[in-house]
C-alpha cells in the first residue's frame, strides 16, 4: 500500500462517517478499523476527539488512539498510537518522543480508575475505563505496545536509523516510569500496513441505557422501527462523553455558543432547570420533573432491542437534542459546576427518548429535519447532512476553508479551540462560508433571482435546491469561495462606496444586492476577468477595504456600465413592487449585454485547474 493509497482510503472514511475536519483526524481510527477490524464508531471511540468539546483537543497527553488485544492464557496487550499523518521522518522521530508526555498519567492509569487531572480528552475516558475492565493482575502483566504510524515509505531500516536518538530515549523513559512492564517500540508506515493480515471484523459494541417504554414498528420496504419511553439523561451524557463530536454527526446543528443561546435561549433554560433539581439545596426540584420540561433526545441506532428494565442498541447517533446533552454534560463535568452537583438527584434526571432503528439513510435524514423543524431553525440546516453538502465541506476544507453546512457550527469551533480553527482553517480567520449565502450566489450567479432572495423555499424546494448544488454550479470550490466573499460586501459597496444618494430612492439596497451580483458575476464571465477572481478565492476577506475598492472599481467603470444603469434604472422607481424591479432588471440585461446567454459556471468550469497553475 502506497501512502497516496492510504491517503485515499482514510478521506474515504472521513467522507463516509462525516468525522473531525480534515483527513488526519481519521488516520487513527481508520487504522484501527482497517488493521483490527473495529467498527467506525468503536475506532473513533478509541481515538483522541477531533474538535470541539469541554475537554477539546489537547488534554490527551498525546496519546491518538488506542486497542487492547486480549488473549486468552496469555497477557494482553495495549496498543498506543500516535498518529502523523505526514511522510516527514522529522514528524515520525516527533511522535516517538511525543510519547514521553504519556508515560506519567499511563503509570496511574494502570493503578487506579480514579483521576486527579481536571480535564481529560475522551480517548483517556475510555482507555481509562477500559484498563479498568481488566483485573488487577492483568493490569500488572500488561504488555506495552508503543507505536507510531506514519506515511513515510522508506525502508524500515532506513527509518529506525533516522529515528535512533528518539526511540532511545524513550526506551529510557519508558524503563523508568513503567519498569515492571515489558514493552516494544514500533513505527508502522503503509509498506507495514499492507501486509497485515486481514482482520476479523468486530461487531460493534452493544451499549444498554435504562429505559421505560413501548415500540412502534413500520411495515413496509423500510422496515423501520422506533422506541419512545423515558430514559436518564446521565447516561446520554455518558455517551456523548465516550463519543464527542461523533455523536452528533447526522445532526443539522451543533451546540449553539453564542451568548444568546447559553445566556438568554434553550441552553440556559436547560442549565436552568438542572440546578434547581441537583444544585440547589433548600426547595430542590425532583429530578423526573426535567421530563416535562424539555423536549427529549432522538436517537439513530442499529440492532435496537427492548430487555428487562432498558434498551440495547449499536452505533447510536443522536438526531435532534445536541443542546440538551451538550448543556448537560458541561452542567456535570464542567469545572465550576461539578462539584456542587448533587450525583444522586443528577442520576435520577428523566428525559423523553425515541429511538430508531433503520437502515435507509433517506429516512434517517428525514426524520433529523422533521425533528429540528420543532425547534427555532434555518431551512438550510435542515439539509446540512446532504451527502452533497458533506461533500463540499470536504473539498473546501482542503484549500482550508472552513464551509458551515451545520447551522452555528463555526462559532462553536471559534469558542471551542480558536488554535484549531486558525491551524486547520488558516484561510477562514474571517469567517466562513456559509451554507445559505453560497445558495444564494449560486442562484443569483444563474439568474434566479426570486430563488436568491427566498432561501427558505430553495432549501424546501427539491428541485430548486438540486439544481442549485449542481456540479456544474460547485465545479470551482475557488469560485465558491470568491463569491462569498462578493456577498459579504457587495451591499456595503451599493450603500456607502459608489456615490450614490440612497436617500431619495424608494428602493434601498437590501433589495437588489443579487440583481447586482448577477450582473456582476456575469461580467466579470463575459470579460474573462479571471486575475481579480484569482486575487479574491484564496481565502475569506470579511468586510476587507481592499476587497470592497476592487468591487466598486469594476461596477463604476464605464464598460461595465453597472452603476450608471442602478442609477437610472433602479434608483428612479417610484415604487418597491417586485414587479417593477424585475422589469428594470431585464432592461438594464438588455442594455448592459449581460443577459442569461451568459453562463458564469460554464465559463468559470475550468477555473480551479488554472488556478493550481
Amino acid at each position: 500500500m502506497s501512502a497516496v493509497d492510504v491517503r485515499i482510503q482514510v478521506k474515504e472514511f472521513k467522507e463516509k462517517h462525516a468525522y473531525g475536519e480534515e483527513p488526519a483526524d481519521c488516520f487513527a481510527p481508520w487504522y484501527l478499523s482497517t488493521v483490527f477490524g473495529l467498527s467506525p464508531t468503536e475506532a473513533i471511540r478509541r481515538s483522541a476527539e477531533s474538535k470541539q468539546g469541554l475537554n477539546g483537543p489537547g488534554f490527551d497527553f498525546n496519546i491518538d488512539a488506542f486497542h487492547v488485544i486480549q488473549e486468552d492464557s496469555k497477557a494482553h496487550t495495549l496498543i498506543l498510537i500516535q498518529a502523523k499523518y505526514s511522510d516527514s521522518l522529522n514528524y515520525v522521530a516527533r511522535g516517538v518522543r511525543d510519547f514521553k508526555k504519556g508515560l506519567e498519567w499511563l503509570s496511574t492509569a494502570l493503578q487506579t480508575s480514579e483521576t486527579e487531572a481536571p480535564r481529560e480528552n475522551k480517548v483517556l475516558v475510555n482507555l481509562r475505563a477500559e484498563l479498568s475492565n481488566l483485573s488487577r493482575d492483568e493490569r500488572d502483566k500488561l504488555k506495552l505496545d508503543f507505536l507510531v504510524i506514519h506515511l513515510n515509505e522508506n525502508d524500515i531500516d532506513v527509518i529506525n536509523n533516522r529515528t535512533r536518538d528518539a526511540q532511545d530515549t524513550l526506551r529510557d523513559e519508558i524503563r523508568d516510569g513503567l519498569p515492571d512492564h515489558v514493552f516494544k517500540i514500533r513505527l508502522e508506515g503503509p509498506r507495514a500496513i499492507q501486509n497485515s493480515p486481514p482482520p476479523e471484523i468486530a461487531p460493534s459494541p452493544i451499549q444498554k441505557i435504562q429505559f421505560d417504554g413501548t415500540s412502534l414498528s413500520v411495515h413496509d420496504q423500510r422496515n423501520a422501527s422506533m422506541y419512545q419511553g423515558i430514559g436518564l439523561l446521565a447516561e446520554l451524557v455518558e455517551l456523548y462523553r465516550m463519543r464527542k463530536e461523533d455523536l452528533f454527526s447526522k445532526n443539522v446543528r451543533l451546540f449553539l455558543s453564542s451568548k444568546k443561546n447559553v445566556e438568554r435561549g434553550p441552553s440556559s433554560k436547560i442549565r436552568e432547570s438542572l440546578k434547581s433539581i441537583c444544585v440547589d439545596k433548600d426547595k430542590p426540584v425532583p429530578p423526573e420533573i426535567f421530563a416535562f420540561y424539555h423536549n427529549g433526545i432522538t436517537i439513530h441506532a442499529r440492532d435496537v432491542k427492548l430487555v428487562d428494565g432498558g434498551i440495547t442498541f449499536r452505533d447510536p447517533y443522536v438526531l435532534n437534542g445536541c443542546q440538551t446533552v451538550t448543556t448537560a454534560y458541561r452542567f456535570r463535568y464542567g469545572q465550576k459546576a461539578s462539584s456542587q452537583v448533587d450525583l444522586e438527584r443528577w442520576g435520577r434526571v428523566a428525559v423523553p427518548i425515541r429511538v430508531i432503528d433503520t437502515k435507509d439513510e433517506s429516512l434517517v435524514r428525514t426524520v433529523t429535519v422533521s425533528n429540528n423543524r420543532q425547534n427555532a431553525i434555518s431551512a438550510a440546516a435542515l439539509r446540512a447532512n446532504d451527502p452533497l453538502q458533506i461533500d463540499l465541506e470536504h473539498r473546501l476544507a482542503e484549500i482550508g476553508i472552513f464551509y458551515e453546512r451545520q447551522e452555528g457550527a463555526y462559532e462553536f469551533l471559534e469558542d471551542t479551540d480558536p488554535d484549531r480553527l486558525y491551524r486547520v482553517y488558516a484561510n477562514s480567520e474571517y469567517g466562513p462560508i456559509n451554507i445559505e449565502d453560497i445558495a444564494r450566489c449560486l442562484a443569483a450567479s444563474a439568474g434566479e433571482i426570486s430563488v436568491a432572495m427566498n432561501a427558505t423555499d430553495l432549501f424546501e424546494s427539491d428541485a430548486a435546491y438540486n439544481r442549485c448544488f449542481s456540479q456544474k454550479r460547485v465545479a470551482s470550490i475557488h469560485l465558491v469561495t470568491f463569491m462569498q466573499n462578493v456577498h459579504n460586501v457587495l451591499t456595503v459597496v451599493l450603500k456607502n462606496d459608489l456615490g450614490l444618494d440612497w436617500t431619495t430612492s424608494h428602493v434601498k439596497t437590501g433589495k437588489l444586492g443579487y440583481f447586482v451580483f448577477c450582473l456582476f458575476m456575469r461580467y466579470l464571465a463575459k470579460e474573462k476577468l479571471f486575475r481579480m477572481v484569482e486575487d479574491y478565492a484564496r481565502a475569506l476577506w470579511a468586510r476587507d477595504r481592499t476587497l470592497r475598492d476592487e468591487v466598486a472599481k469594476q461596477l463604476d467603470n464605464r464598460h461595465s456600465g453597472i452603476k450608471g444603469a442602478v442609477r437610472d434604472r433602479f434608483m428612479t422607481l417610484q415604487s418597491t413592487k417586485m414587479e417593477g424591479i424585475n422589469n428594470a432588471f431585464q432592461r438594464m440585461e438588455a442594455s448592459l449585454r449581460l443577459g442569461g446567454n451568459i453562463d458564469v459556471f460554464e465559463l468559470f468550469q475550468d477555473f480551479d485547474d488554472r488556478f493550481e497553475k
